[in-house]
């Protein structure tokens, strides 16, 4: 026979709280059911893959259609690149857990790679060359761009996943 939760623990509720019915059942909709753990790594993978592509793909894509060659253009694209990254690291952080945040990192590591060589073959550039002149900015400031970028984007993505560990705190009290 099916028992009613609070008749069972409350003696004084016992008394005042109505018979239970042959009909009455425990609702099987109303039972959370154990997560799968298979289902839980595939969808991790998935979050990481994804948040890699996001961080690592427009940021190639769009410095390759672009040409930096002032340290104002560089300031100006560093900027829009780490909101983008930044962005991205937050969401995936926050939607992700754990796993979105280390796609974001993993994704955002390669461009930042990619930007950095880049960057200083434009700062070093191939005197007497036509299209390969060095740009105005120096190859340090190149780098410190970079590094800048990948701190930012490390921190948005870390926001990210504390917003995310403090609403799951909220939800589990």
């Amino acid at each position: 026979m099916p028992h009613n939760r609070l008749v069972d623990e409350d003696p004084k509720q016992r008394e005042s709280a109505p018979p239970l019915l042959p009909t009455d059942e425990v609702r099987e909709s109303a039972k959370r059911k154990p997560r799968d753990l298979e289902g839980m790594m595939m969808v991790g993978f998935f979050t990481a893959s994804a948040a890699a592509l996001l961080a690592c793909v427009p940021v190639v894509a769009i410095y390759s259609a672009i040409d930096v060659r002032t340290t104002d253009d560089l300031s100006k694209w560093m900027i829009v690149f780490t909101l983008m990254s930044g962005t991205v690291g937050m969401i995936a952080g926050l939607a992700g857990g754990i796993a979105g945040f280390c796609g974001s990192v993993g994704g955002m590591l390669p461009s930042a790679l990619f930007l950095g060589l880049r960057l200083r073959d434009k700062a070093l550039g191939v005197p007497g060359v036509q299209g390969m002149e060095p740009a105005e900015f120096a190859a340090t400031t190149a780098i410190l761009y970079v590094v800048m970028y990948v701190f930012a984007v490390t921190l948005a993505a870390i926001v990210g996943l504390s917003a995310r560990t403090a609403l799951e705190r909220r939800r589990s009290r």
